[in-house]
């Protein structure tokens, strides 16, 4: 049997279209099955809407607002009244401001913005749809005179401690800024 242009075109269309549309189409349709058989013809409704839909089913670049982010975390202060508190206020304020220069960052394309420090604390770069299992906690430790420790971190359990005794928010973020970027071990291959 010789193949000419011709046939060489319909098997090329044939094993193309074998692989690409009959090899996944049981799947494809057991999907569409189970999604409609959800909350009644929910599959029905996401063609209806694929705009409405789309973050849920397509990771696509979005950024973040401060507000979204103010919503992810939470500071564990010492006791009310103490001395440690009135330092971790402070250390508070400086963080806050940090935030805030982050997502003015993303809007004039300098700095580190409020997606890197999303990175930074958890190793997401995006909130996930259905969020994180927890906020995320700022704790506080002590500073030691003539040391400089960065944040800890843990993206496993959401949390990130930082000195307490910042007072000015220009220091803070340069501390912030470098240590971002020498803790960029989510970048590194």
């Amino acid at each position: 049997m010789q193949i000419n242009g011709k046939s060489r075109e319909e098997i090329s269309d044939a094993i193309t279209t074998s692989l690409l549309y009959y090899r996944t189409k049981a799947g494809i349709d057991q999907f569409i099955s189970g999604m409609n058989s959800i909350a009644g013809n929910l599959w029905d409704r996401v063609t209806d809407n694929p705009k409405t839909w789309k973050p849920v089913f397509v990771d696509y670049e979005m950024s973040m607002t401060m507000a979204q982010f103010d919503e992810l975390y939470r500071f564990r202060f010492s006791e009310e009244g103490s001395n440690k508190r009135l330092e971790e206020d402070e250390t508070a304020y400086c963080f806050e401001i940090f935030l805030q220069n982050c997502a003015d960052n993303h809007i004039s394309g300098q700095g580190h913005t409020l997606a890197d420090i999303l990175i930074f604390i958890t190793g997401a770069d995006a909130i996930p749809v259905l969020g994180f299992g927890k906020d995320i906690e700022v704790t506080f430790f002590d500073k030691e005179e003539g040391v400089r420790r960065y944040p800890v971190v843990s993206t496993c359990s959401l949390t990130m401690a930082i000195p307490r005794s910042w007072s000015d928010p220009d220091t803070f973020t340069t501390y912030m800024d470098e240590a971002i970027t020498e803790g960029n071990g989510f970048f590194k291959v």
